[in-house]
């Protein structure tokens, strides 16, 4: 992300307090990036904005996991190109 579309991120949708409204207790709500950065900033902010607990935290490339398949195309495009992938588990 650039700096320019920091408030354009997922996590500062106006509507994200509504949706974690809905979201049901012990309901998980993965986060899955290439981003570092944007990895670190949401983690936290899922954390103290929306109390989700953090359950698991995990960073990984197509070489390091073998048997892994890729959830979207997007982590297709970024594990043939060598990235990582960082990912978050939480629960209300």
């Amino acid at each position: 992300p650039k700096k320019k579309s920091a408030k354009k991120r997922f996590h500062y949708f106006s509507n994200m307090f509504e949706f974690f409204k809905k979201l049901k207790p012990n309901g998980e709500f993965l986060l899955a990036t290439n981003d570092q950065q944007y990895f670190q900033e949401a983690t936290q902010i899922y954390s103290e904005k929306f109390a989700l607990k953090l359950q698991q935290k995990n960073s990984y490339q197509l070489n390091s996991t073998p048997h892994f398949q890729p959830r979207t195309h997007f982590e297709k495009k970024y594990f043939l190109r060598g990235d990582y992938c960082f990912e978050s588990l939480f629960i209300k």
